[in-house]
């Protein structure tokens, strides 16, 4: 800071003004351009919202967005009150539900940079081999497909151990969109000092869509024989999720669901993926609705824990 501050301490006042003019600068250009800190900006991106309800359900709510009375009901409409009007939060801690994606990390502004590992969202298993769970997000303005997360993992005496990657399952990431990765090593967790990640974009398939209605259906607990008065016939009774989608967008030949579980300090502790039901079809139509195979998670470590847990939803289509 005092060498910035000695570059810009001039014998006359005009790198002050100019400082000033540049502050004021960054504050109001338009397009999303936010000032956040001295001389660094933010970029707003334009979130992916769903359809109002009047569209995505026009023959239940009008365009005020007043239920329409059927008319064995007694007919008519009903509005509730005004919608209220918030200010736009900022924060990733937001829940948000856009096109296929509910969740959390989210972010609306980003810095324009690139992909970056969320450290905030990481779990590293603290014993046995090295494993790691967390999120990546899109910092830049633009999407980005086919994501690899690399960890070189290092010694206490900085010996380089081991170098493992793998492949963010959402596909395609926009402006702002976090992506779950599961990332393993062989190397025991306890000779592991140090970790450096790394991130590396790949080819964007054009192909790929992200306009659905995400519905996550219901969930059982795990260890449990029966739930809300039904008996489980599939002992060890694994934790189950069922979700499916509505297609927003154009025909699409299949689709895949990924999970991530976030626990009470928002970190990632498991992720997991599933392919269309089978009898499906050959394709998804605009406007139609799949459901995805159930997700069942046998693992005694983190099963029991999943039910109680934050779940952060993503569908991707081709």
């Amino acid at each position: 800071m005092n060498q910035l501050r000695s570059r810009i301490r001039p014998k006359r006042p005009v790198t002050f003004r100019f400082v000033i003019a540049a502050l004021i600068t960054a504050s109001m250009v338009t397009g999303g351009l936010v000032f956040s800190g001295f001389l660094g900006q933010t970029l707003r991106v334009t979130l992916p919202e769903l359809p109002p309800v009047w569209e995505l359900y026009p023959d239940v709510y009008d365009k005020d967005g007043c239920l329409q009375v059927p008319a064995d009901e007694g007919g008519g409409r009903r509005c509730g009150p005004p919608a209220m009007v918030f200010p736009i939060d900022h924060s990733p801690e937001t829940h948000r539900v856009l096109k296929g994606f509910i969740g959390r990390y989210y972010a609306s502004l980003v810095n324009g940079n690139a992909v970056t590992v969320l450290q905030e969202s990481l779990t590293i298993a603290d014993s046995g081999t090295w494993r790691a769970w967390g999120l990546v997000r899109n910092e830049t303005m633009r999407n980005v497909g086919n994501v690899t997360v690399s960890a070189t993992l290092f010694g206490r005496d900085g010996t380089l151990l081991d170098r493992v990657s793998a492949k963010v399952p959402v596909s395609v990431l926009r402006p702002g969109e976090p992506g779950p990765f599961t990332i393993r090593s062989t190397i025991s967790v306890s000779d592991v000092a140090r970790v450096e990640w790394s991130v590396e974009p790949g080819a964007l398939n054009p192909a790929v869509s992200r306009d659905f209605m995400v519905q996550p259906f219901w969930e059982v607990p795990f260890g449990v024989s029966e739930w809300r008065g039904v008996q489980r016939n599939d002992s060890p009774y694994p934790y189950v999720l069922a979700a499916g989608f509505r297609n927003l967008g154009s025909r699409i030949q299949g689709a895949t669901l990924v999970v991530a579980w976030l626990d009470e300090n928002n970190r990632v502790v498991w992720v997991e993926t599933a392919p269309l039901a089978p009898g499906t079809g050959a394709s998804i139509p605009p406007d139609g609705s799949a459901n995805f195979v159930e997700i069942r998670v046998s693992d005694s470590a983190v099963g029991p824990r999943l039910y109680d847990y934050t779940k952060m939803y993503w569908v991707v289509g081709e």
